[in-house]
């Protein structure tokens, strides 16, 4: 791995298999009691495969990354509404999407490596370990739509949530050898933002298993990510209130120049 005196710059593009998990109330237009519904009762907790990718310049540990998300799932089964969400009476069958994008700009600086002798014949195992601080921008859109007979649509309920910018305190930690490399990502936001719609401390864990191949400068690696993206604001003068989270596998390929 080059060090930060000669930095490099890596480009990862990435296929992300993540599912919609949590719960999400929403006044009911005809002030009905509402209840907070698991994400199982929109239809809403298929997996799907959306795409991103990561910039960074630095050594391949430390340096300075900006990423992007793109989120745009449609249920392909239907839920059944316990109370009402909207304009969409409770009992009603539906489905729903959710479409967001994510866009992270940070930096992450190593504060100490220790190198361990595993075989005097082969390399070294190295540990790593770094801080580091992000902003991060979302912006996300739920809809939740009614089901007719022989699939017609009906009433929708459409709820908005995004920020001005949440900044995050990092961590990182990682083991390489033998051209592999196991990494462990961990950030938090501690109910700080600069505006917007998501409230509440908001965590985000990855974990990285990665395989370099030798003087290549190219990469494969596969993950599993968990991000809590909770929001609570007003659509149409009804209040929302969700508990939204993440969570996933990413397979990417990352290339050095």
């Amino acid at each position: 791995m080059p060090g930060m005196d000669s930095p490099q710059l890596h480009f990862a593009p990435q296929v992300l298999l993540y599912s919609l998990e949590g719960d999400a109330k929403m006044e009911s237009a005809i002030s009905n009691p509402v209840v907070s519904m698991d994400t199982r009762d929109f239809g809403a907790d298929d997996r799907d495969s959306d795409y991103g990718g990561v910039i960074t310049y630095g050594d391949g540990f430390s340096g300075f990354e900006a990423a992007y998300f793109n989120y745009d799932m449609d249920s392909s089964d239907t839920g059944l509404l316990v109370s009402d969400f909207g304009d969409v009476p409770g009992g009603s069958e539906v489905n729903s999407s959710f479409k967001m994008n994510e866009y992270r700009f940070g930096y992450t600086g190593q504060v100490l490596e220790h190198s361990f002798t595993i075989r005097e014949d082969q390399d070294d195992l190295v540990a790593r370990l770094g801080l580091g601080a992000a902003m991060v921008h979302r912006d996300g859109r739920f809809k939740v739509e009614r089901v007719l007979l022989q699939g017609n649509s009906g009433d929708s309920e459409r709820i908005h949530f995004k920020d001005d910018g949440a900044p995050y305190l990092s961590t990182r930690g990682e083991v390489e050898w033998l051209g592999a490399t196991l990494r462990v990502d961990y950030s938090i936001n501690p109910d700080i933002n600069f505006g917007g719609d998501f409230d509440g401390t908001m965590q985000d864990l990855e974990f990285t298993l990665e395989y370099s191949f030798p003087d290549q400068g190219v990469s494969l690696f596969a993950g599993w990510r968990r991000t809590e993206i909770p929001a609570e604001g007003r659509e149409n003068g009804l209040k929302y209130d969700t508990d939204f989270r993440l969570e996933g596998y990413t397979l990417g390929l990352s290339a050095s120049f």
